[in-house]
């Protein structure tokens, strides 16, 4: 049944023009490193430049959370919006696993887009540059987690609110965008900068120009938020009231 739903979740997440516009948002930071190669050889202070405008401010706060909260809010919302929820509900299936299937589909998209991303731009970019792989690996597995963080945060907002796309807009654009920069007491409840202190620890580390969190303190507060996200998650199905037949 779980695979049945995999699929299905798949299917919804994945439909044709939303994952053309993802895909052709994925492709700027990779044709930004095309423009970047071809304008020839780099001082540092360039690269530095370059990881700073397509690394942190591209991918990590635009094109990640962008990316999976689409995917993220489509996994449930689609069947809440099309009514089809009442069938999925009436499947004698525990609400845990039907949400951690539908958080696996849009963490594993959100994974693929966004890290395909950042490894292609990475290789096309900081190819030849000193540490350019290891700041090319360290972004791509902070993204990676990150996604997984994201969908899941984007899973439960679309159980929580029929409008988890505008709410998620104003969380990547307002806090994630501008109060966490603005405020430096707030960033421990800012998922950029648990992927920014991941990808500094990762091997970008030297390359990120900001303070980021210590290791231990990001994985604690980035795990903490993910398992809070999946329980309400997990809790607001269960309760979810399916209309009944007059």
């Amino acid at each position: 049944m779980i695979p049945e739903i995999a699929r299905v979740t798949a299917r919804q997440v994945l439909g044709r023009r939303r994952t053309i516009l993802l895909a052709l948002l994925a492709a700027i930071p990779v044709l930004l490193a095309l423009l970047f190669r071809l304008a020839g050889p780099n001082s540092p202070r360039a690269i530095d430049a370059f990881t700073q405008s397509v690394f942190v401010a591209m991918i990590v706060t635009l094109l990640l959370p962008l990316v999976a909260l689409v995917f993220g809010t489509a996994a449930f919302g689609t069947e809440i919006e099309d009514g089809t929820v009442v069938y999925l509900l009436a499947k004698p299936v525990p609400r845990w696993r039907t949400v951690l299937a539908k958080w696996a589909v849009a963490g594993t998209a959100s994974a693929v887009l966004a890290g395909g991303a950042t490894v292609l731009a990475g290789l096309i970019g900081l190819a030849g540059t000193p540490n350019g792989v290891e700041t090319t690996i360290g972004f791509a597995v902070a993204v990676v987690i990150g996604a997984v963080i994201y969908a899941g945060v984007f899973v439960a907002l679309s159980l929580v609110t029929g409008r988890a796309l505008i709410a998620g807009l104003l969380y990547v654009l307002v806090w994630e965008g501008a109060l966490a920069d603005l405020f430096s007491g707030i960033r421990f409840l800012s998922i950029r900068q648990y992927i920014l202190a991941i990808a500094d620890a990762a091997g970008a580390g030297g390359r990120i120009d900001a303070d980021t969190l210590d290791l231990p303190t990001a994985v604690i507060l980035a795990a903490i938020v993910t398992v809070g996200a999946v329980v309400v998650a997990v809790r607001r199905l269960s309760v979810f009231e399916i209309p009944q037949a007059d």
